[in-house]
């Protein structure tokens, strides 16, 4: 990773440590931009071919998640 990229992340993960500690949650408004974001690095690392990968990877994970979620083991 670069500088800049671990200061991102790291930023990321304090703010989302303390909201989800004190409020017990996660706010799209802070996840959304680093999932788009990630999307695009990857993308410009990889190109567009990655792009088949990245799709085929959200949709496993959903897949997992997806069924957590409506049974109310994990919150969205």
């Amino acid at each position: 990773m670069t500088d800049g990229l671990d200061i991102g992340v790291w930023c990321l993960l304090i703010i989302a440590s303390i909201t989800d500690i004190s409020r017990g949650k996660v706010y799209n408004w802070l996840t959304l931009p680093f999932f788009l974001t990630g999307i695009a690095y990857q993308i410009y690392l990889s190109g567009i071919s990655s792009f088949q990968t990245l799709l085929l990877s959200f949709a496993t994970a959903s897949l997992i998640f997806f069924p957590l979620y409506l049974s109310n083991i994990v919150a969205a």
